[in-house]
């Protein structure tokens, strides 16, 4: 919009300059307007309509368009949001005072957006599948991501429950160099040792119980 709103402006200076050069000392009114109608045609062509009063006094377009954007347009240079004509997209730049230096005319030019507004909405489309397929890669990443730090840290807790359950031989599976690794690698040293610890305690134990039994045996001895 803003492309065609500073071609239509530098279009409608150059008619002004040329109308006040091709027309000066001729005070006919006719002839303005002959040079005035000229000059949109060499400038807009098929795109241009051209108003005088009420009257339109040019307009090859196919289009006709409807009073009700007269109504409308309260700027100098009023744009009307797209519309649909003939099976076409258009957008009307309207200018209720024209600025050609000749007074009592209204000027529009069509602008066909039919091919803009279907790129613009294949490239939407197109950006949309992209982010979709690329929202299911990060996904599939993270959730891998996750999985293979969770599954050190279940595996870290099973063995944690073996050996609270007295299984002391259990270890925990390292795989790997980072933190979770090392956590690992340090658990089993703590679970090697927790397991030398209970061998240590369990020939202690074993050891009392000898000796008891010596004991019980030497006292019955003396009894008898």
């Amino acid at each position: 919009c803003r492309f065609q709103t500073e071609e239509i402006r530098l279009k409608t200076g150059k008619i002004r300059e040329d109308l006040q050069q091709e027309g000066a000392g001729m005070g006919s009114d006719a002839v303005q307007h002959a040079l005035l109608v000229y000059a949109v045609e060499g400038a807009f062509a098929e795109r241009g309509i051209l108003w005088k009063g009420t009257q339109e006094v040019y307009n090859r377009s196919p289009y006709c368009l409807k009073e009700e954007l007269w109504e409308q347009a309260q700027q100098h240079l009023w744009i009307s949001r797209p519309q649909t004509a003939g099976g076409r997209r258009l957008l009307v730049f309207y200018e209720p005072k024209a600025a050609f230096g000749v007074s009592g005319y209204r000027f529009a030019v069509i602008a066909d957006v039919t091919d803009l507004e279907r790129s613009t909405r294949q490239l939407f489309f197109s950006g949309l599948g992209i982010a979709c397929v690329l929202l299911l890669l990060t996904g599939a990443v993270l959730c891998r991501s996750i999985f293979r730090t969770v599954r050190p840290l279940m595996t870290l807790r099973q063995a944690a429950v073996q050996i609270a359950g007295g299984a002391y031989e259990s270890r925990a599976i390292v795989s790997g160099k980072d933190e979770i690794a090392q956590v690992t690698r340090s658990f089993n040293q703590m679970a090697g040792q927790v397991q030398e610890h209970m061998a240590r305690l369990e020939d202690a134990n074993e050891k009392q119980r000898q000796l008891l039994v010596l004991r019980c045996a030497i006292n019955g001895e003396y009894s008898a």
